[in-house]
C-alpha cells in the first residue's frame, strides 16, 4: 500500500468487491493477436487484475509502421521484437504476479 492506502487494484475493488477481484486474479484469458486491438486489450486485462493465466498468441514482430497507430506495444525500442515477447514484458511490468504464456504461432480458422 502507498501512503494514501491505495494499491494497484483498490479503485477496482470499489466497483467489483474483493470477491470480484479474486475471480479476475484466478481467471485465464487468451488473446489471439496482440497488434492494434489485441495489445490494448492485453494492457486493459493486466491493469484490470486478470492474472492467473494469460495466454497471448501472435506470429509477428513490431513494425516501424505500427509506431503511430494505437498499438500499446509499439515503441521505437520494440521495433523488430516479437509481439508476444513485448506483450509479456508489458503485462509483467503492469502486474508482476500475472502468469503469462506467450505463443509464437499463426492461427487460422479450421478448414482455411
Amino acid at each position: 500500500m502507498t501512503a494514501t492506502g491505495d494499491t494497484a487494484t483498490s479503485k477496482l475493488e470499489l466497483i467489483m468487491g474483493r470477491d470480484g477481484l479474486a475471480r479476475l486474479a484466478d481467471s485465464t484469458v487468451m488473446v489471439l493477436g496482440v497488434g492494434g486491438v489485441g495489445s490494448n486489450c492485453v494492457e486493459a486485462l493486466a491493469r484490470g487484475g486478470v492474472g492467473d493465466g494469460s495466454i497471448v498468441v501472435d506470429h509477428d514482430v513490431v513494425q516501424a509502421s505500427e509506431h503511430q497507430p494505437a498499438q500499446a506495444i509499439a515503441f521505437r525500442s520494440t521495433i523488430g521484437r516479437k509481439k508476444v515477447d513485448v506483450a509479456r514484458a508489458m503485462i509483467a511490468d503492469i502486474n508482476p504476479e500475472a502468469q503469462v504464456e506467450a505463443l509464437d504461432r499463426f492461427v487460422l480458422a479450421a478448414g482455411t
